[in-house]
């Protein structure tokens, strides 16, 4: 299972991703560790397509988003 979620995820490779989730994990019905470890591998090539989709956006100019403090802050208050 592992490595067949890998190899799907890497064929994504080139999407635009904007998001990544890991359902869930639950140790205490994983006494062995092994869900656990796979959410892992996952969550790391998920983070890596994001990292990748996230440099070609920059590359192709788009602009950086702001956070919602930093938006806040510049937003013209009225009365």
């Amino acid at each position: 299972m592992t490595r067949d979620a890998q190899v799907i995820l890497r064929g994504m490779s080139g999407l635009n991703w904007v998001g990544a989730d890991i359902n869930e994990v639950s140790p205490p019905l994983d006494p062995m560790g092994q869900t656990a470890q796979l959410a892992n591998n996952l969550m790391f090539e998920e983070l890596c397509l994001l990292t990748e989709a996230g440099e070609r956006r920059r590359a192709k100019g788009a602009p950086k988003r702001r956070s919602a403090a930093k938006a806040a802050k510049k937003k013209p208050r009225t009365a």
